[in-house]
């Protein structure tokens, strides 16, 4: 029998940049309407909320009409207070800095479901859709220094029908949805914002996302690079440490060739045949951090945290580091009786 070794991605990470001291955090009071501002100026009516939370969070919605009885559809799954599906519109004031005059503004939304749009004062710049990821939009073209009106509307309407897996057997369009991502069983379809809400500035040039693969002692690194309108070509500058430990192991460089939008580029490196490579795993979870930046950007560096392991599959199994392991797990649902979303304690600006 012929063994068949498939080597997997030893660790996939992706982190975004880290901001140091140039974040702008919206957390705090909004304003929201379930009307189009833009379509009824005049019949539109706001209401005070909160962001980060949800129009549940709020009491906004249509009223629970159910009573207390023994059938299928009340016993289905804990039922919200208040329910709205659809577009809504949340609008505050923004001070924009004189510093970041020219820079790149990135206003982050690190949770929505499902689809935002944001407006600056009256014009439409932009929209995202994503259950998973965070929404970013660039918006350092219309946010000069001086104040501003920032209004996002989220619209938490099913976009794709078959991303959330339906089971006509639960009779009723607000029970069929039972996909993890959208779905009123394990969460709730909220309307609004969670975890992170933040304008923050950095550079025209600058490094947008990274991913680090490993692989013995070599690093490939893959990067997404975006570029306003500089043209030529620059260095890749990184430094390899362990985590935690000031002390630098590796210092590299890379050149590339820099052009106006996005792009990706791959880079392979090795750590140095003197430096003794701890692995990871559960039992010993050595961790790496390489740092990487644009040499003569002002944008902040970004830092992705890693571990070196090797997983493979043979036989039927899993080995880690050439040691046979077993996975486990468990399916933990509707966890969040109170809110009908994940705490979100910590977020990619840091602490809420």
């Amino acid at each position: 029998m012929i063994n068949k070794t498939c080597f997997l991605c030893l660790l996939f990470f992706i982190l975004q940049p880290w901001v140091h001291g140039a974040g702008l955090s919206l957390a705090g009071d909004w304003r929201v309407s379930l009307d189009d501002p833009y379509a009824d100026t005049v019949g539109c009516k706001w209401r005070d909320v909160r962001l980060p939370g949800t129009l549940d969070d709020a009491s906004i919605g249509e009223p629970l009409g159910l009573t207390p009885e023994l059938n299928f559809r009340v016993l289905t799954r804990l039922q919200r207070k208040v329910n709205y599906v659809g577009p809504a519109w949340y609008s505050r004031e923004v001070v924009i800095p004189d510093e970041w005059a020219g820079r790149s503004i990135i206003l982050e939304l690190e949770r929505v479901l499902w689809k935002s749009t944001v407006f600056v004062d009256g014009r439409e710049c932009g929209s995202q859709e994503s259950l998973a990821t965070p929404h970013r939009f660039d918006l350092g073209k219309v946010l000069t220094p001086g104040k501003h009106t920032v209004t996002l509307k989220i619209d938490n309407r099913e976009i794709y029908s078959n991303v959330s897996h339906k089971i006509p057997r639960y009779q009723f369009p607000e029970n069929m949805n039972v996909g993890h991502a959208y779905t009123n069983h394990t969460q709730i379809m909220w309307n609004g914002v969670l975890g992170g809400l933040r304008l923050y500035a950095t550079d025209a040039v600058r490094i947008d996302g990274v991913s680090v693969a490993t692989k013995g002692g070599a690093l490939n690194v893959s990067i997404k690079l975006f570029s306003d309108n500089f043209s030529g070509r620059q260095n890749i500058k990184a430094v390899l440490r362990r985590r935690n430990d000031s002390g630098i192991i590796a210092r590299y460089s890379h050149p590339i060739d820099i052009k106006p939008g996005s792009g990706n580029e791959s880079i392979s490196w090795s750590v140095p045949g003197h430096v003794k490579i701890e692995r990871w795993d559960e039992f010993s979870p050595a961790l790496y951090e390489i740092e990487l930046g644009v040499e003569n950007s002002k944008a902040d560096p970004v830092r992705v945290t890693f571990g070196f392991r090797e997983l493979t599959a043979q036989d039927g199994a899993f080995w880690l580091n050439g040691r046979r392991i077993f996975l486990r797990g468990t399916l933990n649902c509707a966890e969040f009786p109170l809110t009908g979303y994940p705490p979100r304690t910590r977020t990619l600006g840091g602490e809420l």
